[in-house]
């Protein structure tokens, strides 16, 4: 976790640099919460906003709901701990340990659960934990560290695909999902089905852990820093004057700001 936080620290610093240089005056507001504000547990795994603007966390055997006003606190189907979690209009999809499924209000504005797990009609590999939840129009996407399933809220269908991976990381760009499969490539999705976009020597048998859009390129980040560039002509190195200080560290997540 060391080299994790330093990253985490380097990047607050050189932001909030530029922030105090050009825009101070429009900082936001920092609130903090602790455990015994939320009633929880001190581990979150995951955060998302619904269209009502309310905060979900995936609070480890706890899911938070936040109004802005108080906390509320729904206990796991399974008792294992959340991964994961998404809103998308009225639904919270979370994943768990061997499970899968969405949260819904009530009349009475209380969160109760449906599995997806449960359709499937074929069982899941063992021990499988669902990292990630993704959308794209219909379909909803539940990735572990073996495999993406892809339900269907109209029709119900399911597709899967084995994707191995050591850190679970999925993109949408564009409206185009994109994936690593451990040891073969970076690959897309079309028509349900896997696509090979990506593989050789530039990848290097590290972890992808950000696909970004760079106008009709795409921007490829490694978990060891490096920065790569897709073009129609080939792929490139970039290189940045923060090559120096990350060399080293080991990332596990990254985000494009504006």
């Amino acid at each position: 976790m060391a080299s994790k936080e330093v990253l985490v620290l380097l990047f607050f610093s050189l932001n909030l640099f530029v922030f105090q240089d050009t825009f101070a005056q429009e900082l936001p507001p920092i609130q903090n919460f602790s455990p015994t504000d939320y009633d929880g547990e001190n581990q979150n795994w995951a955060v998302t906003q619904d269209s009502n603007k309310h905060i979900y966390v995936a609070n480890n055997h706890n899911i938070l709901e936040y109004d802005g006003v108080r906390w509320n606190k729904y206990q796991p189907p399974n008792a294992s701990i959340f991964r994961s979690i998404m809103a998308k209009d009225s639904l919270i999809f979370t994943g768990q340990y061997m499970e899968f499924g969405y949260w819904k209000k009530n009349r009475f504005g209380e969160l109760g659960y449906t599995s997806i797990s449960n359709l499937l009609s074929e069982p899941m590999i063992e021990d499988e934990e669902f990292w990630n939840i993704l959308e794209l129009d219909d379909w909803v996407l539940f990735q572990s560290l073996d495999r993406i399933y892809s339900y269907n809220l109209k029709t119900a269908a399911f597709k899967i695909i084995e994707a191995k991976s050591n850190k679970a990381h999925i993109f949408n760009i564009d409206g185009t999902i994109y994936f690593q499969n451990k040891d073969f490539g970076i690959y897309s999705i079309a028509n349900g089905e896997p696509v090979l976009f990506m593989s050789g020597k530039f990848l290097d048998y590290r972890n992808v852990i950000g696909v970004y859009e760079d106008e009709n390129d795409l921007v490829i980040i490694l978990d060891n820093a490096k920065i790569l560039k897709k073009e129609e002509t080939g792929i490139s190195i970039l290189n940045t004057e923060l090559d120096t200080v990350l060399e080293g560290l080991n990332i596990y997540s990254t985000a494009q700001l504006k």
